[in-house]
């Protein structure tokens, strides 16, 4: 990583960033009121009918049906006697589907074990006798859940509406300090890989270039959370990428790239793509098993992100031709894409939604999948030279601080599209890091105010700077890709998000703790560097944590690479692994830095170079010359003894 300078960012350099106090509309949420006012008037439409089948003596069948209309399970309380174990078991039933509605967006197990079972009920045998004396009991208990659900709402938006207050008290004087405090973004000529970061960096070349139908080293769960397939897949793109754009961007074609492309192009099997085909089925009781066309903002977002992040990197774009990959659902259903069709997806998917947001599974909105996805747009764009994240931008924005921000500013991860309702207290401190991370490159005044309240109320910096961790939930300390107890995820969050905003003595301190963690189980064989007790999803964000500096998610995605890079000389050839690149730019268009490390003990190794200008001598500084052909290409000869610079330059 490169050395932070010692001289700090004005804060006039963070003035657009100011957004301190949280916005007036925050948590107002006018599409939530109307879909959850749509579902509450459901239920109060199902709970009058089944109170007047009572008061209209009606047949006992419809009776039985709507008392378990009124609560899962009221069927059996109805009939009573020995059925009355009935209603337990239908409550844990329905708390399991559920749960498999939120995990897998399967609508058809909570309706089976709700209203599904209220008609199954009240067509059995035991439904043919009245049961008067339940009228009382089953409505009795529908008040008191539907009392508590109210009380819990309106506790937690006072809650939240207290909490706004005192944040917004201390906000600006946090987001000044923060400003004043942040180390300047380091130059781009400055940056440089360092050994340990080259280890680590090893790890995921190697895992990128395992066989296509080799998963060892990777996480093998279930395919419908986070611990699936999917996301180890991007996220090993995305360290691989980032470290190619920010440290090596006159490297290219080499073994760096050919890991990046491995990647791409493993994550197109069924074996990783099959879930859609049930989630349609059970979440949209479709067949059309079109993997982009609607919702599935996990497939979009994340994949083309990961494929513009390559092509930043790199400047190859063979995935924007059409037609260029093919997902794979089954063995019948394959379909076309490329990272041009998944944009135009992503387009529409957000211009058709309510919610401006879309769902991830059927009828689920996460929200940070879908500041991937605009991420993804952003990316896509510096492309192209495209301008589509642009034209959603300010819906998407709107809809984010009304729809999925609480009064107090802390985003909820989870909103279902169809009820409007949301999964209360999932994450704490790795929530707000995760906001600050992924919304630095397209809201950067809610990324300085997410990282603001981060740091105010989740940590706390000693005189030794030390830094300890306070008011964790649960999940925090959860690794999202094996689902294991870890702190690899607030980690990982918060060194991302501290080094985006340059806050040198959190990184530092973060970084610390890291190295010191022996949980992980940090392992080097053969200069490989990795975690064994840590997800592959979370080691690439451990990874790009630790190489980020400051604003260098918003320069890998936002910034293409500069005309001194595309058209200067770049190394194209090096062999992996006798020859790591720890750094790799053109300054000028016309020069090439290299610093170069052996795999494992000093050696000759041969270079291939291209974008020289033909027939030309260059030289190596101490090591040498030599001429470009024709062509404008060269192979050279060095020496590899420990950490080996180079500046070509010409004659």
């Amino acid at each position: 990583m490169a050395t932070a300078k010692s001289t700090r960012a004005d804060a006039s350099d963070y003035k657009n960033d100011f957004a301190p106090e949280i916005p007036s509309n925050a948590g107002k949420g006018p599409v939530t009121a109307k879909y959850a006012g749509a579902t509450l008037k459901i239920y109060v439409t199902c709970a009058v009918l089944a109170l007047a089948s009572f008061v209209f003596d009606a047949n006992p069948r419809l009776q039985h049906a709507g008392l378990g209309l009124l609560i899962p399970g009221g069927s059996f309380l109805g009939v009573g006697g020995f059925w009355l174990l009935g209603f337990p078991v239908t409550m844990a039933l329905f708390a399991l589907s559920s749960f498999l509605w939120f995990a897998t967006g399967n609508t058809v197990a909570p309706f089976l074990t709700w209203p599904g079972l209220a008609l199954i009920m009240a067509a059995s045998p035991i439904a043919a006798e009245r049961t008067p004396y339940s009228v009382f009991i089953t409505p009795l208990l529908a008040t008191v859940a539907y009392r508590f659900i109210v009380h819990f709402g309106n506790k937690d938006a006072a809650a939240a509406l207290e909490n706004r207050q005192k944040r917004n008290s201390y906000l600006p004087a946090v987001v000044q300090q923060l400003a004043r405090d942040a180390v300047a973004p380091a130059s781009p000529e400055d940056m440089e890989l360092q050994p340990e970061e080259l280890g680590q960096l090893r790890y995921f070349i190697e895992v990128a270039n395992q066989d296509k139908d080799d998963w060892s080293n990777f996480t093998e769960i279930e395919q419908f959370q986070t611990s699936a397939l999917r996301y180890q897949l991007n996220e090993l793109s995305y360290a691989l990428s980032f470290a190619n754009k920010l440290y090596t961007p006159s490297f290219r074609g080499g073994y760096l790239q050919e890991a990046q492309k491995n990647v791409l192009l493993k994550y197109c099997q069924k074996k990783v793509l099959n879930y859609w085909k049930w989630e349609t089925l059970w979440g949209r009781l479709s067949t059309d098993y079109h993997p982009y066309n609607v919702d599935n903002i996990m497939l979009t977002g994340f994949y083309l992100l990961a494929l513009a992040m390559y092509e930043g990197a790199t400047g190859d774009d063979c995935f924007s031709k059409a037609n260029a990959l093919h997902l794979p659902i089954d063995d019948t259903h394959i379909f076309k894409a490329s990272s041009t069709s998944l944009a135009a997806a992503l387009i529409n998917n957000f211009r058709n939604s309510d919610y401006c947001l879309y769902a991830c599974e059927p009828n689920w909105i996460y929200t940070f999948c879908n500041l991937q996805g605009l991420n993804a747009l952003v990316a896509n764009d510096s492309n192209k030279g495209t301008s589509d994240a642009e034209k959603i931008k300010e819906q998407f924005r709107q809809s984010f601080i009304e729809d999925f921000m609480a009064a107090d500013g802390s985003v909820h991860p989870i909103r279902s599209y169809l009820t409007g309702l949301r999964i209360p207290g999932l994450v704490g401190a790795a929530n707000d890091f995760s906001v600050s991370c992924l919304s630095g490159a397209i809201f950067p005044d809610i990324s300085i105010r997410s990282y603001a309240i981060s740091r105010k109320e989740y940590t706390e910096i000693d005189e030794k700077d030390n830094l300890v961790f306070k008011g964790l939930q649960g999940a925090d300390l959860m690794d999202p890709g094996n689902y294991q107890a870890s702190k690899a995820t607030l980690y990982a969050t918060s060194l991302l998000a501290a080094r985006e905003h340059g806050d040198k003595v959190a990184a530092d301190s973060v970084l610390k703790l890291i190295d010191f963690c022996k949980e992980f189980k940090r392992i080097e064989k053969d200069g490989v560097i990795w975690y064994d007790k840590v997800s592959l999803l979370m080691k690439g964000q451990l990874f790009r944590g630790r190489i980020n500096t400051t604003k260098g998610w918003f320069r890998a995605i936002t910034e293409p690479l500069s005309d001194a890079i595309k058209k200067g000389p770049y190394l194209c050839e090096a062999k992996y692994p006798e020859v790591l690149v720890a750094k790799a730019i053109s300054h000028t268009g016309t020069d090439l830095e290299l610093v170069l490390y052996p795999g494992t003990k000093k050696r000759d190794v041969s270079l291939q170079l291209k974008e020289l200008i033909s027939n030309t001598t260059y030289v190596m500084g101490e090591k040498g010359q030599f001429n470009s052909d024709a062509l404008g290409q060269a192979v050279i000869s060095v020496t590899l003894d420990g950490r080996t610079r180079l500046h070509i330059t010409k004659l």
